[in-house]
């Protein structure tokens, strides 16, 4: 593998991307060149001794000069943005005192490091720079993702390598031995870097990667892994994404080497954007497990995203033993076709929805709410509910694009334990918004009656200002208010009957003032008036 550093006697870029152009970039007319010469010398794949490089490969294309990389290797549109990072890292280094010698076995590791995350910068992402009104969105390099990263379906050979390895897996949720052997499996693929060149190259990519990499796996607000404190105790009750996150997600990556940790042995190579942080010990408890895990790399390995999500929070047992034996056909076709089923039942789903939001004036209430229509939690989610697929795509925000039904109408978690920080309104709440939202002439209407919610909610009873009871009469009173008498009659039974299960739910949230009190009635503002004159 080459190296990164700068050939002194020669004045050249990085030896690492000195290409054979000598500018340290290929062009797409150096690389059309290249492969020119291998179809008429015919070599292309061929593993003979003519025309091999140092790297054993016999395409004939241009190389990287004096080094082992391969030019094809590194898609055109990411050469200078390795080439910045290489640079940014040498020049911190030399800053550093700490200048790295060419050919050096540091030189070869920061390479790969260089080369293993850079690649996969080929994503336009976002990010927001400034504050108030000088903010400004800019384009930067984020980590792109491949249609196969993020596909929940695993394929035959991934099926196959988690049930060889079952027995290395299965059981490391609680036995810490286990979940070791099996992190010191996988970290031994890659390269480790130390604490200060980590941070460098860190530093050395775009907001818009660096923010990618702080959120990996989004555990729930406030549990957050936040680094060591100054006493060396692993800080996990960070509230938010942050660089030691992102630093210890990196470092990680660099571990593995790119590779899924579920495949033992592996050598596939994933961006990572495809790499989802697999928390071993859920953070959620489960069936009695005790507590839950933390979110900390010692709870950490790198699977790939789909694979990981598709596991979710069940046992590793449970995961791979109901997968499907890839060798029994028919239990894989069903496999597959559940998967093509659930994809064609999402696209049926949009239609419709697209369908109800277009023709909404048209359905009377009572109509809308039957098409789309909020199920009952299932029983072991007490207190919680879920939307019918419907519903989540009906809306549309101001620019026209799908809105989904609960996108800025959920809540701030009064207990913090969610995984997002935010819960979804309460069952009455979410049907008397869904009128509201089926009547709206604008979609500013929808927006003002969401502040509205969330400020009786968010402000005012988290913030300690009213009682439980005062917020929940506030916020049926703002829905009475948006609907129409006929319309009201249709949902106030249940609103209702949501609020009296947050007021039993939550009676120490919020003020200390008396959960009967009314804010509006003019006997007590009569009766307060009264009590200032006698004090006077």
């Amino acid at each position: 593998m080459a190296g990164v550093s700068t050939n002194m006697t020669t004045q050249r870029n990085p030896a690492f991307f000195n290409f054979a152009g000598g500018d340290g970039q290929v062009t797409v007319a150096e690389k059309k060149a290249s492969m020119a010469g291998v179809a008429q010398r015919g070599t292309a794949g061929i593993t003979t001794g003519r025309d091999r490089c140092k790297r054993g490969k016999a395409c004939g294309a241009t190389c990287i000069a004096g080094n082992e990389d391969c030019i094809i290797d590194f898609p055109e549109p990411v050469q200078a943005q390795l080439q910045k990072m290489a640079q940014f890292v040498l020049d911190r280094r030399t800053k550093e005192g700490r200048v790295v010698e060419a050919g050096s076995e540091e030189d070869i590791e920061l390479g790969r490091a260089i080369g293993g995350v850079g690649r996969h910068l080929t994503q336009e992402g976002k990010y927001q720079r400034g504050s108030g009104k000088y903010k400004k969105e800019t384009e930067e390099k984020s980590f792109g993702t491949t249609q196969f990263g993020l596909q929940r379906m695993l394929g035959n050979k991934e099926i196959d390598g988690l049930k060889a390895n079952r027995d290395r897996i299965v059981g490391s949720e609680d036995d810490a031995a286990l979940r070791k052997a099996w992190q010191r499996d996988t970290q031994s693929r890659g390269v480790r870097l130390s604490r200060k060149d980590l941070e460098n190259l860190y530093d050395s990519l775009d907001m818009a990667a660096q923010q990618q990499l702080n959120g990996t796996g989004s555990p729930p607000s406030g549990q957050y892994y936040g680094g060591k404190d100054k006493a060396g105790k692993e800080v996990t009750n960070a509230k938010s994404a942050n660089k030691e996150r992102g630093l210890a997600v990196l470092d990680l990556y660099l571990r593995q080497g790119g590779t899924d940790a579920y495949q033992i042995g592996s050598t596939r190579v994933f961006s990572p954007a495809d790499l989802d942080i697999e928390h071993v010990k859920p953070m959620q408890a489960k069936r009695g497990s005790g507590q839950g895990g933390k979110d900390e790399p010692d709870n950490w390995v790198l699977a790939r995203a789909g694979a990981q999500r598709t596991r979710s929070d069940q046992f590793f047992k449970d995961f791979i033993d109901n997968l499907p034996d890839t060798k029994d056909k028919a239990a894989m076709a069903e496999y597959y076709s559940s998967d093509r089923k659930k994809a064609q039942a999402t696209r049926a789903m949009a239609r419709l929805s697209g369908d109800i939001y277009n023709n909404r004036e048209k359905y009377t209430d009572e109509e809308f709410l039957k098409m789309v229509k909020l199920q009952k939690p299932p029983a072991k989610k007490s207190g919680e509910i879920t939307v019918n697929p419907i519903a989540k795509k009906v809306f549309r925000n101001e620019k026209g694009e799908q809105d989904g039904f609960f996108v800025g109408a959920t809540l701030k978690d009064p207990t913090g334990t969610s995984r997002s920080g935010m819960v979804p309104q309460p069952a009455g709440w979410a049907k008397a918004y869904l009128l509201a939202r089926k009547n709206e002439s604008s979609p500013t209407e929808a927006a003002a009656l969401r502040a509205q919610i969330r400020d009786f909610w968010q402000n005012q009873w988290l913030g300690g200002q009213i009682s439980t009871q005062q917020m929940v009469n506030q916020i049926s009173n703002v829905y009475q208010n948006q609907l129409s008498p006929t319309a009201w009659n249709l949902v106030k039974g249940e609103v209702a009957s949501a609020g009296q299960s947050l007021v039993n739910k939550y009676p120490n949230v919020g003020s200390a003032a008396s959960p009967t009190a009314k804010s509006t009635g003019s006997k007590d503002v009569e009766a307060a008036i009264d009590d200032l004159l006698k004090s006077l």
